[in-house]
């Protein structure tokens, strides 16, 4: 399982907005996807940064979420790792990360922890870790039909592109700057995730979107068109049903027809 030291403002994130990345991780811990790792002093800071009035999250919720990181996570006493941080106060998650060998440090803010190598430890961002949370739990090849639509956007998209002609080369590339032609060079999920945010913001969208919005919506279409749970699981290559339930959003959605059966 992948052992990860949850930096406060992924915390903080994963409880203002439910439908982001952050609660996602959030969600990972709680199913046993992902095991927390912290000391008692990053304990102390959650629960003193999570009760502060800007908040004003419920007690019940702040105390409902410190009991599942204890239970799901390791506790450690640190001791003090050979690289500093940018921000002194960080450097009780680089002591715990050193302590711990952790996998990663999972973090909204990189430019606080060093780009050297930091041992096993990676830095990445919330999207980042549920990237490889996803692989770890199906990472083999995978074959499927393809929908007739899909089918059809992929022709007009590769006689667009005129790569028809060089089957053996990368399906998705790199654009060439701003000219408007592709690289032969294949596109990575950084490429991707800055083509979204470009495309979201040019359509106005302000809800923070990538990769993981697209399988989350996905899933829960097949799941709300009588897919089942196990169907689904397949069509999205885990490994296990709790890695599908992270992207089934059907509880987000409250329909008329459920508000109607409220007597008043």
């Amino acid at each position: 399982m992948i052992r990860a030291i949850i930096d406060t403002n992924v915390i903080v994130s994963g409880l203002m907005v439910p439908s982001g990345y952050e609660a996602l991780i959030l969600l990972a811990i709680r199913q046993g996807l992902l095991r927390p790792c912290f000391s008692q002093q990053i304990l102390d800071e959650y629960a003193g940064v999570l009760t502060r009035p800007k908040f004003d999250f419920p007690p019940d919720e702040i105390d409902t979420l410190l009991k599942m990181l204890r239970s799901q996570g390791e506790l450690f006493e640190p001791k003090r790792s050979p690289l500093a941080s940018p921000d002194p106060r960080d450097s009780k998650f680089h002591d715990c990360a050193h302590t711990a060998r952790a996998d990663f440090i999972v973090t909204g803010n990189k430019r606080h922890f060093p780009d050297a190598p930091y041992g096993l430890t990676q830095v990445v961002n919330a999207g980042d870790l549920l990237d490889r949370i996803t692989l770890e739990q199906g990472s083999k090849e995978h074959e499927l039909p393809c929908h007739h639509n899909l089918e059809k956007y992929l022709d007009e998209y590769i006689a667009a592109a005129g790569i028809g002609g060089n089957p053996e080369g990368p399906l998705f590339r790199t654009a060439d700057g701003k000219t408007g032609t592709l690289t032969g060079n294949p596109m990575w999920n950084a490429d991707a995730y800055r083509m979204i945010q470009r495309r979201a913001k040019a359509a106005g969208l302000k809800t923070r979107i990538g990769c993981h919005t697209f399988r989350a919506t996905g899933i829960t279409a097949d799941l709300k068109n009588k897919g089942t749970l196990e169907h689904t699981q397949h069509l999205a290559n885990h490994e296990s049903p709790r890695t599908t339930k992270l992207y089934d959003r059907r509880n987000e959605e409250i329909s008329l027809d459920e508000v109607e059966k409220i007597s008043i």
